[in-house]
């Protein structure tokens, strides 16, 4: 899972990949697919773009995005 999330983000270096487009490209469960974008994020491999009012979105939008430590994440970036 970590390798294929790395490959994809690898592959848009240079741009913020949102999870609903990562979500479609490397297929997992909800859980498996946060767990693995944290502790990427946690090893520095890439950066995290948090949603600025998560309180706006519908139930089925706050789905798509990381929630970690009551931030919600949109996308992620590849760090070099």
């Amino acid at each position: 899972m970590l390798e294929a999330i790395i490959r994809e983000m690898q592959e848009r270096t240079g741009r913020l990949v949102t999870f609903r487009e990562l979500r479609s490209l490397v297929p997992a469960g909800k859980e498996k697919f946060d767990t693995a974008v944290i502790t990427l994020a946690r090893s520095g491999r890439i950066s995290l773009d948090e949603h600025d009012f998560p309180g706006s979105l519908s139930i089925p939008a706050l789905r798509v995005l990381v929630h970690h430590d009551g931030a919600y994440f949109v996308g992620a970036s590849f760090r070099r």
